[in-house]
């Protein structure tokens, strides 16, 4: 299941056209900004009663825009820009899904040689199904 979410989330994330390059583990050098990396982080299990179960899978989504060539304004207002596209896109999704913003800020990091800014959200992804 977790290999088919993650499938499912990088075609949706890949479908952004304002987004360079989308991975779906980290990678070793970024090649483009604003680049999306996203991963599993956790999956939650309750019974809803003797004969159904709920699954929330959760993934981590890092919106990275670097500052170098732009200034810090508007690598917020692209971070911003992505981050509403990244909801959007999952709101019309079929999968039952919450985003939830973590911190609900922007953080910058050190990436390669120059800075970046970068957001992290959960996506948790609910599964409801019949255990019998």
């Amino acid at each position: 299941m977790i290999r088919e979410l993650r499938e499912q989330i990088k075609a949706k994330l890949s479908q952004l056209d304002s987004v360079a390059i989308v991975y779906d583990y980290i990678p070793e050098k970024i090649d483009g900004y604003p680049a999306i990396l996203f991963n599993f982080d956790r999956v939650e299990s309750s019974n809803q009663d003797s004969d159904n179960n709920e699954r929330i899978y959760t993934f981590q989504i890092n919106i990275l825009q670097e500052v170098s060539q732009q200034s810090q304004q508007d690598a917020e207002n692209t971070v911003c820009d992505i981050l509403d596209q990244v909801i959007n896109i999952f709101d019309k999704s079929d999968l039952w899904i919450k985003v939830e913003a973590v911190g609900g800020d922007i953080g910058q990091v050190n990436m390669e040689s120059w800075p970046a800014l970068i957001w992290h959200i959960m996506l948790g992804i609910h599964e409801i199904y019949n255990l019998s």
